[in-house]
């Protein structure tokens, strides 16, 4: 049986406002002020891993403190990074908040696409082929 890809894309905009709706969310610091880049990155290795890159990728905000800051003074710019699971729970939730429809089942991966990052979701073929074949009985009983 013939399995299915689907690919969800996120442009760099709506990526930050993901990570940063889900660091609210999770009441954990983030950088105020404003967002001036966003861009998809390798994901780097965590402490005490190896130092060969780990497969996949991670999402770096780049956000200007500035526009906060009494009229004259300057601030380093802040960076802020969400990787894997967290990286992809922001993604789910941004989907969800926004009514982008999104399979529960599925594996699902993330992936570089350009400038944009993506939700890649391969549906095995029973999860594709289980909702046509109920929706064929019903209608066959039904009439």
């Amino acid at each position: 049986m013939p399995s299915e890809i689907r690919h969800i894309l996120f442009r760099p905009a709506e990526a930050a406002r993901a990570t940063l709706d889900h660091l609210r969310r999770a009441r954990r610091n983030q950088p105020m002020g404003d967002v001036i880049d966003c861009f998809v990155e390798p994901s780097l290795p965590w402490a005490g891993e190896a130092a060969a890159p780990r497969r996949g990728v991670a999402l770096a905000v780049v956000m200007d403190p500035s526009r906060d800051l009494p009229r004259g003074e300057v601030s380093e710019l802040m960076r802020l990074s969400l990787a894997g699971e967290e990286l992809m729970q922001a993604l789910i939730a941004y989907c969800q908040n926004n009514g982008v429809p999104l399979p529960i089942d599925g594996d699902k991966s993330l992936q570089r696409f350009g400038d944009q990052i993506g939700i890649v979701i391969t549906l095995d073929d029973s999860a594709v082929v289980a909702p046509v074949v109920a929706a064929r009985m019903a209608m066959t009983h039904a009439a």
